[in-house]
């Protein structure tokens, strides 16, 4: 009997031994994925750190560590509602963690949750009310906002943060912002002047500034503020880009070259701005200007396939099909097994032999493109145009109609579904193809001017005159559509009752 005892006795034990080492082990490997992913977090490997803390929360899905880091990853992942909710699962177990709290705050804001952002700073500044992190980033969800009731005391929200070392530069510029809203520009740009430190509140202010006096006109104003970002932000491509728009868009011909040559010298080598010189020589006519510095351009290592694009585009506008074609065979020999390339350049090749009237070999090599991408819409769409050309205007409406349901946006398929109707005499259904088109791309000038016909054979004078306003407004200056303008002003006087 005693014997049995002291067997069920040692076996109890065992068990008990068992499960405790089995906890041990268990807690053991937990906080050894945690370490691990805490190690990883600190060299900024985030995606990495994220996986192995969620192998840490297999163990114990209240690890209230675990779920924190958890959030901080997600947070630098820019994962914001995921982050915002680990967070906020973190603060229901420990509330006294003000470092998450703003965070969760900072996640909600950039999840654009402004409510729920504004609640967790309103706790923390309740909470100590000195907390300059948190006025700070209270201020900037209520901006941000752009609800009136959230920013419209904000100037007063900021005032303690002038004298707050740390945050005295961010919060003049989100003063600055403040007047933006309120339409004082001037006061607004004071302020970026005499607080012009690079941060990313100035940046945000600044640009928010010049594209409110673009939006009013004032380009010239708008072109020197970007100017001033360039100058303490020289390496952002998004604030040349803005540049360049607005001087391209004021016509400011000699700015904008000198702008191009000041991004191209610090580094000969970069492709980006290069390419937008060529595309500036073609948008201004000067042709012999971008074929020599394309010539020059594909010599270098990098760039040849975009180089050559904008080559075949230059030989295209000037009528030189045969060189075209020569460039686009060269870059075909080039692409090796690039099945994308292949059929760009393919589909490029099959338009040029139908601008040298070789409709016949422009189908062969279409027929190669569909072999490879039997969706193609540009071989597609060429076939029907050679539909189109051959009087096959059934089948040409019928490809035309399926490309324009697989893209909608593209005017193109309009244009030519209207001028096959045309070749059937179906004048009212081309008109409709034709405004369609136009609801499209107001400035599609030969949309216009084929509408524009139709519209004079039924006195519509006053309908043409409108679309060429609007077609003057996008691209002002076209001597074609001038032209029409004086053809309808003129009809307009000799037919006064016209509608």
């Amino acid at each position: 009997m005693l014997f049995r005892w002291l067997a069920l006795f040692m076996t109890a034990f065992q068990i008990l031994f068992f499960l405790t080492g089995c906890e041990q082990i268990k807690t053991y490997r937990m906080k050894a994925y945690y370490e691990k992913a805490q190690n990883l977090y600190e060299a900024q490997d985030y995606r990495a750190a994220l996986k192995e803390v969620q192998y840490a929360l297999e163990f114990n899905p209240d690890y209230i560590d675990a779920l924190a880091l958890k959030g901080m990853c997600q947070f630098e992942l820019k994962n914001y509602e995921a982050a915002a909710l680990s967070l906020e699962s973190t603060l229901l177990v420990d509330a006294a963690r003000d470092d998450l709290a703003l965070m969760a705050a900072d996640s909600l804001f950039r999840a654009g949750k402004f409510g729920k952002a504004l609640n967790r700073t309103k706790l923390l500044l309740e909470k100590n009310p000195a907390n300059a992190a948190a006025r700070y980033l209270d201020a900037r969800i209520r901006l941000r906002s752009r609800d009136i009731r959230n920013w419209g005391g904000v100037d007063t929200v900021l005032q303690p943060l002038f004298s707050a070392e740390e945050y005295k530069n961010e919060a003049f510029a989100l003063l600055a912002e403040f007047h933006i809203l309120n339409n004082d520009f001037g006061q607004a740009e004071a302020i970026l002047n005499e607080y012009a430190y690079q941060n990313e509140d100035w940046m945000f202010a600044m640009r928010m500034l010049a594209e409110k006096y673009k939006s009013e006109g004032e380009v010239q104003t708008a072109a020197r503020i970007y100017g001033r970002v360039l100058e303490l932000k020289p390496d952002s491509m998004a604030d040349a880009d803005a540049l360049l728009d607005i001087v391209r868009s004021a016509q400011q011909r000699d700015a904008e070259l000198q702008l191009l040559e000041s991004l191209i010298a610090p580094d000969e080598q970069q492709v980006r701005y290069k390419l937008r010189l060529i595309e500036y020589y073609i948008y201004y006519g000067q042709f012999e200007e971008a074929e020599q510095y394309i010539l020059s351009a594909r010599e270098q290592d990098e760039g040849y396939v975009e180089f050559s694009r904008y080559l075949i585009d230059v030989y295209e506008k000037t009528n030189r099909y045969a060189e075209a074609v020569a460039v686009s065979k060269d870059v075909l020999g080039r692409v090796g097994d690039d099945p994308i390339l292949q059929v760009e350049f393919m589909n490029i090749l099959a338009r040029l032999y139908y601008l040298q009237d070789n409709p016949a070999l422009a189908k062969i090599v279409v027929r190669w493109v569909l072999a490879l991408d039997r969706n193609s819409h540009a071989a597609r769409f060429l076939l029907s145009r050679i539909a189109l050309d051959e009087g096959r205007t059934l089948l040409a409406i019928a490809e035309l109609r399926g490309l324009g349901s697989e893209d909608t946006d593209n005017p193109e398929y309009d244009y030519y579904i209207a001028l096959a109707h045309m070749a059937r005499a179906e004048y009212n259904i081309a008109e409709q193809s034709f405004k369609e088109a136009l609801k499209k791309n107001p400035s599609y000038k030969q949309a216009l001017l084929n509408i524009a016909e139709l519209y004079f054979d039924k006195g519509f004078f006053l309908d043409v005159e409108r679309m060429v306003n609007e077609f003057l407004a996008v691209s002002p200056g076209d001597p074609d559509v001038l032209a029409l303008r004086e053809k309808v002003a003129k009809r307009t006087v000799e037919e006064p009752g016209a509608e």
